[in-house]
């Protein structure tokens, strides 16, 4: 009887799963964007949320800004709501550095339905025009007299391609972590760094300045966007990373909503207004369904793991 009463009770608890996602969406999203407004993100998000908007019917998605603890104060509140479908999140591989270096991490994992993976963001090295003739010379001169070189923090997809060339390469370069590109750009110009490690749309603004030479980007192949610029792996390391951006929800949303939502935003990435912002942003596509993009996340924690970041 227990037995029966359990498996009764399962069934009843997938009927009503099944019954609220009949309907699903029957009133507005919210799509949580874990930074603040303004920049490249933001409108990144608000054009994906009117694209999506139109994929799903015309429910409404309102896109939040939930900033805090790199990105973690939204996605814990995404985590923490009903897994209905009417609230989701945009999420960066920041949570895999966010499980392995916070004593207590706030979300995990497991907190979340995998949607899908949407872009990935390369970084690139740049310097001051002239510093160094290519890569091999970057190595050479760092082998012999150490160098700076600045990124955007601890665990972050920048610094992790950092370390990751200090071990393939053998080498041990003095990191500067910052909170931003604007500050580190500062001191890189002023000549207080030998190099910076900043997202690829950072460096074309530089070279579009004139005001820096980039050395390698963090793809497995050269990106559309900067075609004369080499790969890390083309230089002889292999260090492939990158800012990942996807789509999750609370833990357990119904098979049906995950179902909608995933067709949903594989239609929304063949947007001509979504892929103009994304060229604009110098990001590439990289459609993912919401298992692969949890193997990516994945797979960086193990890379962090490995590479001892200090927390």
């Amino acid at each position: 009887m227990q037995r029966r009463a359990m498996l009764l009770g399962m069934a009843g608890a997938a009927g009503l799963g099944q019954a609220r996602a009949a309907g699903w969406p029957e009133r507005p999203l919210s799509l949580v964007l874990p930074f603040n407004a303004g920049g490249p993100s933001d409108n990144f998000a608000r054009v994906l949320g009117q694209q999506l908007n139109q994929a799903l019917g015309e429910p409404g998605v309102v896109v939040l800004n939930k900033p805090g603890a790199a990105g973690n104060i939204g996605l814990a509140e995404v985590a923490a709501s009903t897994a209905d479908g009417y609230m989701l999140g945009i999420i960066t591989n920041s949570v895999a550095a966010h499980v392995v270096l916070a004593p207590k991490p706030i979300v995990t994992f497991e907190s979340f339905t995998w949607l899908a993976g949407l872009v990935v963001e390369p970084s690139a090295i740049v310097a001051r025009p002239g510093s160094f003739r290519d890569m091999a010379d970057f190595i050479a001169q760092a082998k012999r007299r150490g160098l700076s070189v600045a990124h955007a923090g601890i665990g972050t997809a920048h610094q992790i391609a950092l370390s990751l060339l200090e071990r393939r390469a053998g080498i041990e370069l003095l990191q500067v972590p910052f909170t931003g590109s604007a500050p580190a750009k500062t001191q890189l110009l002023g000549g207080h760094l030998d190099a910076a490690i900043f997202p690829l749309s950072e460096v074309m603004i530089m070279l579009r300045e004139n005001q820096g030479q980039a050395l390698a980007v963090t793809l497995a192949a050269r990106t559309r966007f900067a075609p004369n610029l080499p790969t890390f792996r083309e230089s002889g390391y292999e260090v492939v990373s990158g800012t990942r951006r996807g789509i999750v929800g609370p833990a357990g949303l119904p098979a049906p909503v995950q179902q909608r939502l995933g067709a949903a935003l594989s239609q929304v990435m063949q947007s001509a207004a979504l892929k103009r912002v994304l060229d604009e942003m110098n990001v590439e596509i990289d459609f993912r369904s919401g298992p692969e993009l949890l193997a990516l996340m994945r797979q960086d924690e193990a890379t962090i793991r490995s590479l001892r970041l200090p927390g």
